[in-house]
């Protein structure tokens, strides 16, 4: 189980308390924050000022410790200003992944975290379907699906992040579908037999 930080800024429910999303909310959706130099702090110290134009639940990375962690940015089952459509009123929770990464062995951390995390919240919300994006309204979403499916925005996060170090939409499926069953470690070595074998093809 992740162990989630309380970081919230965003005060109550904003999507509910201003009557546009209403219970029950079914979809937990996966995103990254498109930012390779901003901390997890520096994420939430700009959510806290901006947090009317776009808002999430929970981030994802490396904290100022070097440790991956979750933090939770604002409270979940209310909906969120996360994908930019009207799916942002199905949000039960909205993860972010914060894109200052710089090593592999910090991603593998944070993503064991990332995938982890998405399963608990999902579980929260009552989904009892892991297979990531599929057209019913209940489950887990990327951001890139709500956009090329006219649910959101024209964003296509998170797996362009995902994919530089190594992580494809497939094994992103298998993942989130099979709770986390690559490991960290297990990743690492899949990412460096990678590298070696497209070293060598070259």
């Amino acid at each position: 189980m992740v162990n989630v930080v309380n970081k919230i800024v965003v005060p109550g429910r904003p999507a509910v308390d201003n009557g546009i999303a209403y219970a029950p909310f079914k979809q937990v959706h996966l995103h990254s924050t498109g930012n390779a130099k901003s901390t997890m702090q520096n994420e939430v110290d700009f959510l806290s000022r901006n947090w009317p134009n776009a808002y999430y639940t929970h981030l994802v990375g490396i904290d100022g410790n070097g440790n991956a962690a979750a933090w939770q940015v604002a409270q979940t089952n209310g909906g969120a200003y996360d994908v930019g459509g009207d799916w942002n009123w199905e949000t039960y929770a909205a993860i972010e992944f914060a894109e200052r990464i710089e090593t592999q062995e910090q991603f593998n951390a944070a993503y064991a975290v990332y995938i982890e995390l998405a399963r608990q919240l999902a579980q929260e919300a009552g989904i009892t379907d892991f297979t990531l994006d599929t057209g019913d309204i209940a489950g887990i979403k990327t951001h890139n699906f709500a956009s090329k499916t006219g649910h959101g925005s024209d964003h296509v996060d998170p797996l362009q992040f995902l994919a530089k170090w190594g992580v494809s939409y497939d094994q992103l499926k298998k993942d989130i579908a099979g709770g986390g069953s690559v490991k960290p470690t297990q990743l690492l070595l899949h990412n460096k037999l990678q590298s070696r074998l497209m070293t060598y093809n070259t």
